[in-house]
């Protein structure tokens, strides 16, 4: 299982009304994400990735669940 304790995005200013929505996205995006184990990592850092200005709320999460995974080495839908 992967568990979230706490999040903080910081997004492109001009995002503040999108970032609940986001954020509630991006959880959907990585519940899709299941490591062979449960999973504790205390914090990841991911590296600035510009937003179009004109991406939808579920492009940013897509976006975000991908770095996320990437950085985390987690699989969609495969165990490690």
């Amino acid at each position: 299982m992967l568990t979230i304790e706490h999040l903080l995005l910081r997004l492109p200013e001009g995002f503040e009304p999108r970032a609940r929505q986001i954020a509630l996205l991006l959880a959907g995006e990585l519940a899709a994400f299941t490591p062979a184990t449960d999973r504790c990592i205390e914090r990841i850092s991911l590296p600035s990735a510009p937003i179009e200005p004109n991406a939808s709320d579920h492009e940013v999460a897509g976006a975000l669940a991908r770095a996320v995974a990437s950085v985390a080495h987690l699989q969609c839908g495969e165990q490690l």
